[in-house]
């Protein structure tokens, strides 16, 4: 009898189900913690006509199942989201077993672990769902991903939230344009961190914020890119965005700091520096000379000016 082989997925494939598979699992994680909760209460049939305090009870008994049984709706919305729109073995990787395979083929040739970086921001980001065991769940998918370090994402998005306050002066919200669009964006097959990716991945996404995010980090990007298409790029970023890409850029030049070689680590941190200057120039040349977007520009100037005092505490300087 012949066998059809597996056909291998690729990378963008992968990182989707990994991606879906966590999602769906957060959601099952939901679901199945409401019907612990609801197991606490209990509705009296034989409740007697004069028995006021059985009657109290089954009232906030009855009104706490009603609000539990609408979440749980909520939650089983979203699970049948993702059945029906996906197939099984696209979203039942954990349930099944095969998470930690699809996990570790993703990340095979992740040696300085920015791919596993960029997965986990994605997971932080993730606004498609609302988790009602947000930091519960966001634990165990934390030691998913982490080799059983449950604190390892709680850590990535207490960094996110402390960066983009001091760059953006103002708290990162989950339901920001510049943060949907990050979602999108921020893939392993997009970025390709440190890994192989496919050639020309960066026009794919038409994403400013994926285009400029790659310079330094993505083989031969600057050969990809020139000043007046990174000046391009960041001058149609609005000023959330740029904050936001200002964040993800330090977040990622911290990582990289931590797990490169300190000669390649130098190398991508020029590219990026150089990079960084470009946007800052064209910023101040619409400002200056041209008079451009006058509140808009002067924003986008105190962000550079906050990111690199964040910089000299990357540094220790």
């Amino acid at each position: 009898m012949l066998f059809k082989r597996k056909k291998e997925l690729t990378i963008e494939a992968l990182e989707n189900n990994v991606f879906l598979s966590l999602q769906y699992y957060r959601l099952k994680y939901d679901s199945d913690s409401i019907d612990e909760e609801l197991k606490k209460y209990e509705l009296k049939d034989d409740v007697k006509k004069y028995d006021l305090f059985g009657k109290l009870n089954n009232h906030i008994n009855g009104s706490c199942i009603k609000d539990l049984n609408k979440e749980k709706t909520k939650i089983l919305e979203g699970i049948d989201r993702i059945k029906d729109n996906n197939s099984e073995e696209s979203y039942n990787m954990y349930l099944d077993g095969t998470l930690d395979e699809a996990i570790s083929k993703l990340f095979l040739e992740d040696k300085y672990q920015m791919n596993k970086y960029l997965l986990s921001i994605r997971l932080l980001l993730d606004n498609e769902y609302s988790y009602r065991a947000n930091n519960k769940s966001l634990e165990m998918v934390s030691g998913i991903l982490y080799n059983g370090d449950k604190a390892k994402l709680n850590e990535i998005n207490t960094k996110l939230q402390q960066i983009y306050i001091k760059i953006a002066k103002k708290p990162l919200s989950a339901n920001q344009k510049s943060v949907i669009l990050a979602v999108a964006v921020l893939s392993i097959a997009t970025l390709g961190i440190g890994s192989v990716v496919a050639e020309g991945s960066i026009a794919l996404t038409g994403s400013a914020i994926a285009s400029l995010l790659s310079i330094g980090i993505l083989a031969g990007s600057m050969d990809l890119y020139n000043k007046a298409q990174i000046k391009k790029d960041y001058k149609s970023l609005t000023v959330e965005e740029s904050a936001f890409f200002l964040t993800l850029k330090l977040l990622l030049i911290e990582q990289a700091k931590s797990m490169m070689p300190k000669n390649e680590f130098k190398e991508n941190l020029n590219e990026i520096l150089e990079s960084i200057d470009d946007m800052k120039s064209e910023v101040g040349y619409l400002l200056f000379v041209e008079n451009d977007s006058i509140d808009e520009n002067k924003e986008k100037l105190n962000q550079f000016h906050n990111f690199d005092r964040l910089m000299l505490n990357v540094f220790s300087l």
